[in-house]
């Protein structure tokens, strides 16, 4: 189900599912999900058993994320991080909400996140999803996707 902010299976925080493989799958049966997730307050994450974990943050204040006892800061400037859907994770902010892209799969799926560097004011990108991949690169055929849509139009990116 694709759509608006819903609670997190846990009830500790908010979710945006963006797309899941197959579509229409719920939380327990998806064998892909892509969501953005909101952290504004200090709390363990869901457990998703036999699910990898592919965590970017993306916006906002970092977090120090503490992954089955190891504590790591998590924030726009920092790698992406993977680790277990059932890995006992805790949040804790440092100043206000976190926004992040979570990318959770089963096998035989792989989530892969790339930074690259931003886009110039006029480019343009087009962005293809399918059951397997997940591409974004400059073409001659714009797609502008403003940030916390999970669908778009026609356009060029600006700056």
């Amino acid at each position: 189900m694709t759509g608006g902010w819903q609670p997190w299976k846990n009830g500790g925080g908010r979710t945006r599912t963006l797309a899941t493989h197959p579509e229409g799958a719920g939380m327990e049966d998806f064998a892909w999900r892509i969501s953005l997730a909101e952290i504004a307050a200090a709390g363990p994450f869901s457990a998703f058993a036999g699910v990898e974990r592919l965590f970017t943050p993306v916006a906002g204040d970092p977090v120090r994320l503490t992954i089955d006892g190891e504590t790591v800061p998590a924030g726009p400037e920092t790698a992406p991080l993977r680790f277990d859907g059932a890995a006992e994770v805790h949040a804790e902010p440092t100043g206000g909400p976190l926004i992040v892209l979570n990318l959770m799969c089963r096998a035989p799926f792989r989530a892969e996140v790339t930074r690259g560097a931003p886009l110039p004011a006029g480019a343009v990108w087009q962005g293809v999803l399918d059951p397997a991949t997940l591409e974004l690169s400059q073409t001659g055929k714009g797609l502008r996707i403003g940030l916390y849509d999970h669908s778009g139009s026609s356009g060029t990116a600006s700056s």
